[in-house]
């Protein structure tokens, strides 16, 4: 399955209050992330974050390192076991890097497949 979300980020969202979406995973497996960002426009203010997991346990989540953002457009291509069938994930994005904002809305563009295989 793939699911595609568009996400439009407000200037001035912050690390620390970034906007959230949220996707219902109906599969088992996770399989690829891409995610679009036009870094010349962004100026790599842009960041995005992705978790996968129950409220406030998240068993996975991209960039691999914790607290880091994805600044620039990047995939992840693996078969990780969410457990369970309807997980939710979290996709969070900021629009600042450094306390430096954004100064207009950006557009990022994520696509994720899953599987049940």
């Amino acid at each position: 399955m793939n699911y595609i979300k568009n996400i439009t980020i407000p200037p001035n969202t912050f690390e620390n209050s970034p906007l959230k979406e949220t996707i219902i995973i109906r599969e088992r497996f996770l399989t690829r992330i891409d995610i679009s960002i036009d870094t010349v426009a962004t100026k790599s203010l842009v960041g995005v974050q992705i978790h996968a997991g129950k409220p406030g346990f998240s068993m996975f989540h991209y960039p691999l390192t914790s607290g880091e953002w994805v600044r620039k457009s990047d995939a992840w291509v693996g078969h990780f076991d969410l457990g369970d069938y309807y997980t939710t994930l979290d996709i969070l994005a900021t629009s600042c890097l450094n306390g430096i904002s954004a100064t207009k809305p950006h557009l990022i563009i994520i696509s994720i497949t899953t599987s049940n295989i």
